[in-house]
């Protein structure tokens, strides 16, 4: 398919329109006020903070973190920030494959201790490796852990 010089200039400009405006100083990063984050600052062993996001005020982010009730929040530039991360959806991948591979591991175990003895047949043992494997992929896949998802910082 070629495509048209005029139908490249508008996928070109749609998404430069998508683009998020930059906040004064020529960055922004997208971050819903309540969102759980996590972060490390510059010069400080790299300690990760955990905290919800309330608000951005220009160049500082202001998160609520600490378990006291009442605390204030804490207020952080972001040029001092070394990591910024969001916790996002569920990461499927990872789950699939700590499922598969979890249930695979112990259905290898077993069931080659089996077909060691001969209790079992070779074809018996693989089918219900897959089975299994496939089983474990499934559980994986709806019981997947939750990711972080890491953010763009200015001068990164």
């Amino acid at each position: 398919m070629i495509m048209r010089p005029t139908l490249v200039a508008a996928f070109v400009l749609a998404a430069a329109a998508s683009v998020p405006a930059a906040a004064q100083d020529g960055y922004a990063i997208g971050l819903q006020p309540g969102a759980e984050v996590r972060f490390s600052v510059r010069g400080s062993d790299h300690e990760v903070i955990r905290g919800r996001a309330v608000r951005i005020d220009g160049d500082t982010l202001v998160v609520a973190s600490g378990a006291l009730a009442g605390a204030a929040p804490r207020r952080v530039l972001l040029t001092d920030l070394a990591t910024l991360q969001v916790r996002g959806g569920r990461d499927r991948r990872r789950g699939v494959v700590i499922g598969a591979v979890g249930l695979g591991v112990v259905t290898g175990v077993a069931g080659g201790i089996d077909y060691a003895h001969n209790t079992i047949t070779f074809g018996d043992f693989i089918g219900t490796l897959a089975g299994n494997v496939a089983l474990g992929a499934g559980v994986g896949y709806l019981l997947a852990p939750t990711g972080w998802f890491r953010l763009p910082l200015p001068g990164h």
